[in-house]
């Protein structure tokens, strides 16, 4: 089973976590006999939801991961934006001197 986000891992884990208990109950009510059998059926569950939440767990590093590389690409852009507005208002203002200067006039 593929986890594809975080809210689908969190209804995996729910899922599981609700067979868990379903068992559970069955154990207390259960007579001795079926005991080893939902032993068994327990510790295979523990053991699947424990890789599922390891996978879990990737998944929320690699998305954590995903979003700061987004994070740090809009800064740079933000940045080179920023500093492309400021020599563009510098070359304005460098041409807007120019224009002013009076003409010298021959006497």
């Amino acid at each position: 089973m593929e986890i594809k986000d975080f809210n689908q891992a969190l209804e995996i884990q729910k899922e599981l976590s609700a067979k868990l208990l379903a068992n559970v109950d069955k154990l207390r009510k259960a007579n001795d006999s079926s005991v080893p059998a939902t032993v068994d059926e327990l510790k295979r569950l523990i053991s699947q939801a424990k890789v599922e939440l390891e996978a879990s767990e990737m998944e929320k590093e690699r998305a954590i991961k995903q979003w700061d590389m987004r994070l740090q690409q809009r800064k740079a852009s933000v940045e080179r934006l920023t500093k492309d507005l400021k020599e563009l208002e510098k070359k304005i203002a460098e041409q807007e001197k120019v224009t002013r200067r009076p003409v010298p006039r021959p006497n």
